[in-house]
């Protein structure tokens, strides 16, 4: 190997590391801009890696892999690659309306590589924009706005990024700034700086940080979070990048109570989508406030009030603000709006609760007339005869499940959708909001009734919530919940079986969320109380698969994965999935799929 050679695999290496561990910009891509990042090489051995890969599904890549546009995305990308080359700065490229950046990295003047982000629109989209994005990707012209089809395609748009104006001008600095620290690696004091300025006073206050908001409600997280906990309101970055300085204790939810003005759901979507992103910028006017978006139909908030006030000063202190928000989601949405105002927790507590109680108190306020309803355990009056049939039915339930008479279950489960229906208009706006109340209600009797206290469901509650929120039509939505309502009573035959399901669930997710790192069966089977030979004979009952067999597979897909859609070196996959052998990671690839890794890729290969 030459020197020359050797000085440029010495900066390969240098810049894989430097783009892997730079946290002033991991910061930047991993907590607040949900793109994909790449950095593609021109050394000796030629290759790309990737930040941001696992949690962010590009919705647009997805849309461009199921509508044939693959070979035109593959084109446009050594144009934009070759743009950059030529004219030796960022190129902005455009494929079918989105947007991508690439950005040139130059050591001692010459050409490293590039760095590559997207995929984003640069504006916030319009009924038209979404007609002009399905032409572009179906070739179809005429759009019936009702059907699924065009209505799913619609969903997965608004789920792209939008870097505007200056968030735009923010994210392409930080690129560039990214870019030069894996070049020439000069003044990387001043490049950390300019990239927090960058973070603090632009990127935090036009986006939401991409977690911190389920983290504060108790929601479920892909990946974990630390413990919620008295003090964190001291951390700086909450300080710097949230703008609060108190720990959020209480939990306000707005949503509309009718959007009479459209009547198609396209522009519904659209309409919410909006107001969504508004309540982010909104919560910056109010005091210790961070907002966002409620599932895909409303608005909520986390605040605080004084330490100091009493408990009339802090209710009406609360009843102050949610009135800001009540005023603010009028205007905004146009139309009648409900608020939901959970109760108040100590600092430091799970918000959690509070959380579910403004949900709840939304759904007593439906149909009361009051525009803001703060949450009352036993609501103490009926608002009309739809509303009492449904507690009725829902205690009816309770009683069924406390006296274990599961088969009268199944008849009132069939009632009871009859009066929700009634009671929604069959609007899936409306059935969501009375679905997911029912469910937490069901799920609180079992707990109460069938000695699973110590059990968690949030996670299963969870799963249910994002399935109902993906069923685009009220028939969906009902199907959803009749497949959760029978899972969970079966399974209520055998209690026994449903705690180790669940705790089958939690041991599958951290296998999912950890399969590169070595898992030892004695020590996951201590952790939850079990004998090595009990808790396997559990798993492989439950799933199917041996808790190394599990492993095995959820590796194995990951590696076919990686083949498919990266161009990393075969050796290097194998590692990432948690194979430190290469001979040993080939042979099991060989066994399970009857073809090598190179020859799979060869025939499989996406890029």
């Amino acid at each position: 190997m030459t020197r020359s050679q050797k000085k440029q695999r010495l900066n390969s290496n240098s810049m894989f590391e430097t783009f892997m561990t730079f946290q002033p910009f991991h910061s930047i891509i991993n907590f607040y801009i949900n793109l994909s990042c790449f950095v593609m090489t021109k050394s000796i051995h030629p290759g790309w890696w990737a930040l941001n890969r696992i949690r962010h599904s590009n919705p647009i890549f997805k849309l461009t892999f199921q509508h044939g546009k693959i070979h035109q995305r593959r084109e446009f990308v050594k144009e934009c690659f070759q743009k950059s080359k030529n004219q030796r700065k960022t190129i902005c490229g455009s494929f079918l309306g989105f947007h991508d950046l690439f950005v040139p990295i130059f050591y001692n003047n010459e050409l490293q590589g590039y760095l590559q982000s997207g995929t984003f629109s640069k504006k916030n989209f319009s009924f038209s924009d979404l007609q002009n994005a399905w032409t572009n990707f179906t070739g179809y012209h005429q759009v019936d706005d009702h059907h699924d089809n065009f209505r799913f395609f619609c969903q997965t748009i608004l789920s792209t990024p939008i870097l505007t104006e200056p968030l735009f001008d923010a994210y392409k600095e930080s690129l560039e700034l990214f870019a030069l620290v894996l070049g020439d690696n000069t003044h990387p004091h001043i490049i950390k700086q300019r990239l927090h300025d960058l973070l603090i006073q632009v990127i935090s206050k036009k986006t939401p940080h991409l977690y911190w908001l389920n983290w504060a409600l108790g929601i479920t997280a892909d990946e974990s979070t630390p413990i919620w906990e008295r003090g964190i309101e001291n951390l700086s970055w909450i300080q710097e990048e949230l703008r609060i300085t108190r720990i959020p204790t209480t939990v306000i939810t707005v949503v509309p109570n009718q959007l009479e003005k459209k009547s198609n759901p396209i522009e519904k979507m659209l309409l919410i989508h909006s107001f969504q992103k508004e309540c982010f910028q909104f919560a910056q006017t109010l005091p210790e406030t961070v907002g966002g978006a409620l599932n895909n139909y409303g608005g909520v908030f986390v605040t605080s009030t004084p330490a100091h006030c009493t408990r009339l000063q802090k209710r009406s202190q609360i009843g102050t603000l949610a009135e800001k928000i009540h005023d603010f989601a009028s205007k905004e949405l146009g139309c009648p709006v409900v608020v939901g105002v959970g109760e108040t927790v100590a600092p430091g507590e799970s918000l959690n609760n509070s959380y579910h109680q403004s949900i709840q108190a939304l759904h007593y306020g439906r149909n009361s007339g009051k525009k803001i309803i703060f949450y009352s355990p036993a609501p103490t009056v009926i608002y009309k005869n739809t509303v009492q049939e449904f507690q009725e039915f829902l205690v009816l339930i309770q009683s069924s499940l406390a006296s274990g008479t599961l088969y009268d279950l199944q008849i009132l489960k069939d009632r009871f959708l009859d009066t929700v229906l009634r009671l929604s208009n069959n609007q899936p706006e409306e059935l969501y909001l009375h679905l997911n109340y029912s469910l937490l209600f069901i799920v609180q009797a079992v707990k109460n009734n069938f000695e699973m206290h110590s059990i968690d469901l949030t996670h299963w509650l969870d799963q249910f919530r994002k399935k109902l929120e993906n069923s685009l039509t009220a028939n969906n939505m009902v199907h959803t919940f009749n497949e959760t309502f029978d899972q969970l009573t079966s399974l209520l035959l055998k209690p026994s079986i449903l705690k180790k399901t669940l705790i089958i669930d939690d041991i599958k997710k951290m296998i999912d969320e950890n399969f590169s790192k070595p898992l030892r069966l004695k020590e996951v089977a201590k952790s939850i109380g079990l004998s090595s030979s009990s808790f396997s004979l559990g798993f492989k009952k439950l799933t199917g698969f041996t808790f190394e067999g599990y492993i095995q597979n959820q590796r194995l897909n990951e590696s076919k994965r990686l083949l498919q859609t990266s161009s990393l070196p075969i050796r290097q996959i194998g590692v990432q999935c948690g194979y430190h052998s290469y001979s040993y990671f080939i042979q099991l690839f060989k066994k399970n799929f009857k073809t090598s890794p190179g020859k799979f890729r060869t025939s499989h290969s996406r890029i």
